[in-house]
């Protein structure tokens, strides 16, 4: 990955996806715990925040990294009550088309999906889409 994080700023490039510029998963850390600690290598050990998803984080209470994400306060680094913050997305056009978009959503929910700590009891939704009978 070749874009770049320099304190709340990050360069946007023709391969950045929306989830680079909110936070980064140590894939391979958490195949190598798993293989050595087995269940017990808590995928929360490997994730660490950039610029954006730093920003989001610390808008919303410190509960939510803690109670909601269930990440220890370190791994957040929460300053301890909502507090504004800046970010500069530099390049966002060399990024491919839905990656603005994609970010728009999220800055809007003030929360981001992290995939890679869904557990095997989270709750699936159920959807059923129907399409109406053209004459």
């Amino acid at each position: 990955m070749a874009h770049r994080h320099d304190g709340d700023r990050a360069d946007g490039n023709s391969d950045t996806q929306a989830r680079d510029l909110l936070y980064r998963f140590d894939t391979v850390g958490r195949f190598h715990a798993s293989q050595t600690e087995g269940r017990a290598a808590d995928p929360r050990r490997f994730i660490s925040f950039e610029a954006l998803g730093r920003a989001l984080l610390h808008a919303k209470s410190q509960a939510y990294g803690r109670d909601d994400l269930r990440l220890p306060d370190a791994a957040v680094g929460h300053p301890g009550r909502p507090t504004r913050t800046v970010v500069l997305i530099d390049e966002i056009d060399k990024a491919p088309r839905d990656v603005p978009n994609d970010l728009l959503v999220e800055i809007e929910r003030l929360r981001f999906p992290i995939p890679e700590l869904a557990s095997d009891t989270d709750p699936l939704p159920t959807v059923e889409l129907t399409l109406a009978e053209r004459a």
